[in-house]
């Protein structure tokens, strides 16, 4: 009668109607459960792989996007850490829309570090091992200098650029250290533009921005220096900086301008053949 009963007690359990719905806590502890699986089982080879890969695609951005400076400082600007621009391309996707990109990317390098320092500590036996403590280390201050050193980086990327435009800026030059221009006018290769100060002009302010490079790249004033040297003041997709021509044995300093505007020499790079790329203060 006992074992008839507990058939039929067994038997109604059964037949009861399951629930249409899973409990909220079963709906949030499966998932978390398997994500712990993968954390402790997986292997820790992915994540490596994928900060690399995170890695080479900032690398690659802050080299061939020219306005990589204006985004930092739309992202520093965004989250109250202040910051200095350099100038901005205006061309291709919104500087705001780049700045929230790089913020996703950041994002996205401290989840993936996050869960690595997780697996340190929970994970399997590979993950606990010396060598992916050694490999975490790594990329931790590997992300640590670009942080620190991303100015570098893109510097070294502008440097790149100009190098194969130089020859568009070249022609320019060729004819003005034949002939500097005594007032306001137009050359061969050059657009209209305006000569400062009056009488003996140092600086040509261009009236329109010529495509020297047709890369995207134009200056808007050009400075004539004591000996000859010529400064373009880029614009454009490289604005910020200065691009120059000076004779032998010279090299970019600091100046005043025709139009008695001070710049303070921060760096330059040797493009060869007497052009440099310099930024000012």
């Amino acid at each position: 009668m006992a074992q008839a009963g507990e058939h039929a007690s067994s038997g109604a359990e059964q037949a009861r109607p399951r629930p249409a719905f899973m409990p909220a806590r079963r709906m949030v502890a499966r998932p978390v459960a398997g994500l712990f699986r993968v954390l402790r089982r997986g292997s820790p080879r992915w994540l490596w792989l994928f900060s690399a890969g995170q890695c080479l695609v900032l690398v690659a951005w802050m080299i061939l996007d020219p306005r990589f400076d204006a985004v930092v400082y739309r992202l520093q600007m965004a989250s109250g850490l202040g910051g200095a621009s350099r100038g901005a391309a205006t061309n291709g996707l919104p500087v705001a829309v780049c700045a929230g990109l790089l913020a996703g990317l950041i994002a996205s390098v401290v989840l993936t570090h996050l869960l690595a320092f997780i697996r340190l500590f929970w994970g399997s036996r590979p993950h606990r091992a010396l060598g992916t403590w050694l490999a975490y280390v790594t990329f931790v201050c590997l992300w640590i200098a670009m942080a620190m050193n991303w100015a570098h980086v893109t510097w070294w990327g502008k440097q790149l650029r100009l190098r194969n435009q130089v020859g568009g800026f070249e022609a320019v030059a060729r004819e003005l250290r034949v002939a500097w221009p005594r007032d306001d006018g137009q050359l061969a290769t050059l657009d209209p533009f305006m000569a400062y100060p009056v009488g003996d002009p140092a600086t040509l302010v261009m009236l329109t921005l010529p495509d020297t490079t047709r890369a995207g790249t134009s200056f808007s004033v050009i400075d004539r220096g004591e000996s000859g040297a010529l400064r373009f003041q880029l614009t454009g997709r490289e604005a910020g900086d200065w691009l120059e021509w000076h004779p032998a044995d010279e090299q970019p300093s600091s100046f005043i301008g025709g139009l008695w505007d001070a710049h303070e020499l921060e760096q330059y790079w040797d493009l060869g053949e007497g052009w440099y790329l310099v930024r000012y203060r």
